[in-house]
This record gives C-alpha cells, sequence and structure tokens, in this order.
C-alpha cells in the first residue's frame, strides 16, 4: 500500500494468502483507470478472505467469487476457448496442440452465476468444462486469472514449454492499453495529453468538422479534451507536426463474436448435418459432386408474355368501346 502503482502496467500477484485493506483499496484504483491484474491461486490462497475483501460482492477486482479447491478423481486438460484473444496470440493456428501434455490436478471453481452475464470471458478451460483463464473488465483497466496454480504444487503447467509464451501473452495484453485511450466507446470524451495551450492542438472527425478542446487532468496528468463524443468514428488530433487518430466505436462484445464449437454447431443447425472441410481441393470435390439440375424457363416466360399481350389488347378494346359510347352521346 506504501507504493505508487501509477507507473506500473500491470500487477502480478501469485497465490497471495492476504492483502491489507489499504493495498485491496490501491489495486481497485489501479484497475479501473486503466492498469492490468494478473491473478494465480494455490495452496496459500484463501477463499473466504478472496471473496470478503477482493470479491465484495462483484465491485472488487476478484474477476468472480472462488469456492473451495476442487481435487477431481483424474488429471483434468486444458483447452482453449477464446483462440482470437490477444493473450493467445501465440497460439493461432495450433490452439489445442499447446495444451495436449499439460496436466492439472488441483484447481479453484469460479461462482460465474455471481458476474452480470457477459462481463466474464473464459480463455482456457478444463476438460470437465470448468473456467482456467478468464478475464473481467473493470473501468478502463482488466483483471485475469488462472484458477489453478503458476508453479508445480496444483499443476505442471508452469513446467509446459506453453508457459512462458502464455504469461508474456497475458502480460502483454493486460499492460498494453495506450493511455489516455484512443479507442473509445460512445459517450466518452477524447483525451490528448500535452500542455499550454490549446489553440495549438486541434482535433477534426471524419467530416472535417473541428471540435473544441478544453485542458484539463486525466489520472493527474494534463491533457486536451473534448466533450464526450456521440458520433463513432475516427477523430484526428493534430499536435504541431504530430498527427494522432482517435476512434470511437461500439464495444466489439456486443457483437458476442466467438468461434462456435462443432457441438453448439450442430444444435443451432439441426436437423440439417454440417460440413466441414479444411483442404481447397476437398470443397471443389464436394461441388464437383453435387447434383446439378437444369430448369429451363423460356416456355413459362413465352407463357406469361402471351397472357399479358392478351390481357393488354382486351383492357384497349375495353377502353375503346367506352370511349366510341362517350363520343356518341355527346356533351350533356
Amino acid at each position: 500500500a506504501e507504493h505508487d502503482l501509477a507507473p506500473y502496467r500491470v500487477i502480478v500477484l501469485g497465490d497471495v494468502p492476504a492483502l491489507e485493506a489499504e493495498a485491496v483499496a490501491a489495486l481497485e484504483r489501479h484497475l479501473v483507470a486503466g492498469g492490468g491484474i494478473l491473478l494465480t491461486v494455490g495452496p496459500e490462497t484463501d477463499p473466504g478472505v478472496a471473496n470478503r475483501s477482493w470479491a465484495r460482492g462483484g465491485d472488487g477486482f476478484l474477476p468472480a467469487p472462488i469456492a473451495e479447491p476442487v481435487a477431481p478423481s483424474g488429471a483434468l486438460f486444458p483447452r482453449t476457448v477464446a483462440g482470437s484473444h490477444r493473450a493467445l496470440r501465440a497460439f493461432i493456428g495450433t490452439p489445442q496442440a499447446a495444451w495436449h501434455v499439460t496436466r492439472v490436478d488441483r484447481y479453484l471453481r469460479l461462482d460465474a452465476a455471481a458476474v452480470p452475464p457477459g462481463e466474464l470471458q473464459v480463455l482456457l478451460a478444463l476438460s470437465d468444462g470448468s473456467p482456467l483463464l478468464v478475464e473481467r473488465r473493470r473501468g478502463l483497466g482488466a483483471v485475469m486469472m488462472l484458477t489453478t496454480s503458476a508453479d508445480p504444487s496444483w499443476s505442471d503447467l508452469a513446467l509446459q514449454p506453453a508457459f512462458a509464451p502464455l504469461i508474456q501473452g497475458v502480460v502483454a495484453h493486460l499492460g498494453g492499453r495506450v493511455f489516455p485511450p484512443r479507442n473509445l466507446l460512445p459517450g466518452q470524451a477524447l483525451a490528448h495529453p500535452g500542455a499550454g495551450d490549446e489553440h495549438t492542438v486541434n482535433v477534426v472527425d471524419d467530416n472535417g468538422r473541428d471540435l473544441p478542446l478544453a485542458a484539463r487532468t486525466w489520472r493527474g496528468k494534463p491533457v486536451f479534451a473534448t466533450a464526450p463524443l456521440a458520433r463513432a468514428g475516427v477523430y484526428t488530433v493534430r499536435d504541431g507536426l504530430e498527427t494522432t487518430h482517435y476512434a470511437v466505436a461500439v464495444d466489439p462484445r456486443e457483437g458476442r463474436l466467438a468461434p462456435l464449437g462443432r457441438e453448439r454447431l450442430r444444435q443451432l443447425l439441426a436437423p440439417v448435418d454440417p460440413v466441414s472441410v479444411a483442404r481447397p481441393e476437398r470443397l471443389r470435390a464436394l461441388f464437383a459432386a453435387g447434383a446439378r439440375e437444369r430448369h429451363e424457363l423460356w416456355r413459362h416466360l413465352v407463357a406469361a408474355a402471351v397472357v399479358l399481350l392478351v390481357t393488354e389488347l382486351l383492357l384497349v378494346r375495353r377502353t375503346t368501346r367506352a370511349e366510341r359510347g362517350v363520343a356518341r352521346r355527346g356533351p350533356e
């Protein structure tokens, strides 16, 4: 608690048994202000202390409340759930091969139901479906939690070649944000670091319109800030010879874009049985083998044209007769 956490991008808590109240408050401020926290658990982790002080009913820095350690009868194995996540970038192309020899003998179960829907993202899971690596956004920051130990006490994950790129990817993801942020949500204000006269800095939207700036502070640092931006688009800040781009867009999590597993895909497409094709030549063979039937439409088109011509002729005759009748009677 006596240390200033502002200079640090990521704080790592490795199997911490307890924290003083001042330290908990400092970590929460660090998180909501844009910092990252990585939590790993183990034999020293006390679920009671963690839930009371760190989770605090969903308002703390713990991603979700935890239960007592689970020791399955047989070893469990990790599997990738969110293969496109930035933290797992090192495993793109081989998302499952990295974990086939990793054993997890003990882990902490998460109470995901206590977290609002959509806030807890599972990156890695165990073979019984329990979360292994999760992420939750809090304020401008994010916290990630590994539900097993980062040493060999509960699993052999730390002894596997995949461990180093996994931790590197997690830390790079948690600490990779630029502050003030340049990717904004509608309703947030653009804050550009700088001090001095705001007339030397100007910002325009993607239609070329100038936006007013005001000198303010952001996390204790001087910035030039706009009013809250409601319109999505790209905003360009020119500060002397430097140009910086800011983007306002809807949170990508609202799109719920995530790969569907084969079983889930079968449920959604039932009773159609989906076909997965990985090789281009197999795809060509499937299309070549498909039945192709020719349907000649010209007869139907000619018949429709004849019907239209006859209908037009009848309408013309009817109109002509009506006009002749009026001409015989003369004007009234």
